[in-house]
């Protein structure tokens, strides 16, 4: 068979129709993560039903929290919720498994994972999420593949992220509503997935000032309750009711 040399394309009407985005990798996991600070049932709508979606519900399984996810509706159950390690064989799939050390810390005082992976656009390392948990009172080993954190109780603080990660600053913040005192976090990640985090911490009763800043003020509380939540859309992709497009568009 002859190599294909040439492609033609003939100009034709202006291509025309509707799309569906889907729900937001980056707002779901940490809000997935979330969950484990209470004791309940929350629902979770408009959840993408992607392979990071389906690796961090193995991992809350293992720690006995029932998950179900059908038809982009995810149903998040801790109310049996017990702490065991999670193994590398699954954190090593998802770079997002870190932010599970908030909130295990927040709720079990301990929190022994594989170190995370999955990321595919380069090495990013998880020290700012290490130094912020160390000012809070833990204690940080990290052996071969393994990373583990204890601590007596977690103690609020105030902290200068040398650089505004996203995922420190929602573990960190995590952290903080499971600690005692008062945390401020100041240079933290200002990024809408960082506001959606909040505002759904917030409707569960977590006590956090800032919202939207790069200063984040968390009061630590145990009172939390589980709180339903409808994911926003992926702001990566674009969504239009209508989408019309020139044939002379490059995709």
């Amino acid at each position: 068979m002859a190599f294909l040399k040439a492609i033609s394309v003939k100009e034709a009407v202006r291509l025309k129709g509707t799309i569906r985005v889907q729900g937001s990798k980056n707002t779901i996991l940490p809000i997935m993560a979330a969950t484990l600070l209470t004791s309940g049932i929350s629902v979770i709508h408009n959840c993408p039903m992607i392979e990071d979606v389906q690796v961090m519900c193995r991992l809350l399984e293992c720690l006995h929290i029932k998950t179900r996810l059908e038809s982009n509706v995810l149903t998040v159950d801790t109310t049996e919720a017990s702490y065991e390690p999670l193994p590398y064989s699954l954190t090593g799939k998802l770079r997002s498994s870190v932010l599970l050390l908030g909130p295990m810390l927040a709720r079990w005082q301990r929190a022994e994972i594989g170190m995370p992976g999955g990321c595919a656009i380069g090495l990013r390392p998880v020290d700012i999420h290490l130094e912020g948990l160390m000012k809070m009172n833990v204690e940080v080993s990290i052996h071969r593949e393994q990373l583990s954190c204890n601590t007596f109780y977690l103690q609020g603080c105030e902290y200068h992220l040398r650089f505004p990660s996203v995922g420190a600053t929602e573990n960190l913040i995590m952290a903080a509503v499971g600690a005692r005192g008062r945390t401020i976090l100041r240079g933290a990640a200002k990024e809408p997935e960082i506001v959606e985090l909040c505002n759904y911490l917030l409707s569960m009763g977590a006590l956090i000032e800032g919202v939207g800043t790069d200063v984040l003020i968390i009061k630590g509380t145990k009172e939390l309750t589980a709180s339903d939540y409808c994911n926003v859309y992926d702001r990566i992709a674009f969504s239009y009711k209508h989408m019309t497009m020139p044939t002379n568009s490059l995709v």
